[in-house]
Parts: structure tokens; C-alpha cells; sequence
């Protein structure tokens, strides 16, 4: 018969393969380049990751290995990888959070999807702030370059240095998520409208990169 492993220790040996994975994946986008050239690969691998809104963040410690199995993700998951490979390659981090409207005049809706868009209430992205030659500034490797067809500001190239533009359009004047305790008690019909968006916007997506393929 085999060794029974008790739960705690499937845990453990979930978190040393998940944790393996970033170092597998660090490793081999950064393999025999220069500092520059490292920070450059890791943006351009993470931002070539798909984005998708069906894949929850739980844990911002284990959500850069969830991503990398995945496969896809959003704006969070995306950056807390990030800012792991970052620190992991000696620069420092910051995570920005940005709210903005789903609403945005320039993504490319189809009609029923600008309806949904167009009644949600304000969300929040994040992006990473990254200290280079003692200067902080904006990495932001939201959307992969296929959607950028759709109207997606897509940070197409980075010179790893300079600063990116934000994937959204900043709000001014609202409210952290941390302190908006309106967002906070969202009715169970306002989570049923965003979660028709979420549905609708990840059948788009997928739509867009098929035709961009």
C-alpha cells in the first residue's frame, strides 16, 4: 500500500511545487541576460499572459503561482507576480491601486457588453511601482497584446527604465478600497450585474484574440 500523506503535508508540498514554479519560470526568462534585459523579459512575460477576470485572487502569497498554472488573470494577480520577480532580481516594489469605470469610451464593447459596462460602480486595478536608478515609476502589464485591437491601451514595449501608462482611466476623488464601505455592501443584485460583465468581457476577450490569432 501506499504512504498515507495527511492533509497538512499536501498542503506543504502544494506550496513547495507552486513556489518551484516561479522560481522555474524567473529562471528561465531571465537566463544569460544582463540586469536591463531581465526586468525587460519579465514585464514582456507577464504582460503576454492572457487577461481574464474569472480567475479570483484568495491570496496575494500564493497568487503568483496560481496565475503561472492558470495561465491567465487579471490586473492583481498579474502585478503580485510581478513585484515577486522584481524583489526576487534585487529591485523594490510598490503596488498602486487605481479606481476607474468599466465604462471606458474607448474599449471597443459590443452593444450588449457597453449595457452591462455602463451600469457597474467603480472598480479598482492595481499596477506596481518599481524603483530603478532611484526613481520610482509606473510598470503596468495589464493587457496581453492581442487586445489591443479592441481599443486596450496594451504597454507594447518598455525599454526598462522609463515609465508606462496606466491600463485605466483614473477616477479622481473616490474612495480607497480599503476604506469604501460602500463597496463593501454591494446589494446581491449590483453582484449579479458585475458578475454578467465578468462573464460577457471574458467571452469577448476570447473573441478578440481568435480574430487577432
Amino acid at each position: 500500500a501506499g504512504e498515507y500523506i495527511f492533509p497538512e503535508k499536501r498542503i506543504i508540498l502544494r506550496a513547495i511545487l507552486l513556489r518551484s514554479r516561479v522560481t522555474q519560470s524567473l529562471e528561465e526568462w531571465t537566463r544569460g541576460l544582463d540586469p536591463v534585459q531581465s526586468r525587460i523579459s519579465v514585464f514582456e512575460h507577464i504582460r503576454n499572459i492572457p487577461y481574464s477576470l474569472d480567475v479570483p485572487v484568495k491570496d496575494p502569497a500564493t497568487a503568483p503561482e496560481h496565475i503561472l498554472v492558470a495561465g491567465k488573470g487579471s490586473c492583481a494577480p498579474k502585478h503580485y507576480l510581478l513585484a515577486e520577480m522584481f524583489r526576487r532580481i534585487g529591485l523594490d516594489t510598490q503596488f498602486v491601486i487605481t479606481p476607474f469605470l468599466w465604462n471606458d469610451p474607448d474599449f471597443r464593447y459590443p452593444p450588449e457588453l457597453r449595457r452591462l459596462a455602463a451600469v457597474l460602480p467603480t472598480a479598482y486595478h492595481q499596477a506596481c511601482r518599481v524603483r530603478i536608478n532611484d526613481r520610482w515609476i509606473l510598470v503596468d502589464a495589464t493587457w496581453d497584446p492581442r487586445l489591443k485591437s479592441a481599443g486596450f491601451p496594451v504597454n507594447e514595449t518598455w525599454d526598462g527604465r522609463s515609465t508606462l501608462r496606466c491600463a485605466v482611466k483614473p477616477l479622481t476623488g473616490q474612495p480607497s478600497p480599503l476604506t469604501d464601505e460602500t463597496e463593501k455592501r454591494r446589494t446581491p443584485g449590483k453582484l449579479m450585474e458585475i458578475l454578467r460583465f465578468h462573464r460577457g468581457f471574458n467571452a469577448w476577450l476570447a473573441e478578440v484574440r481568435e480574430k487577432t490569432w
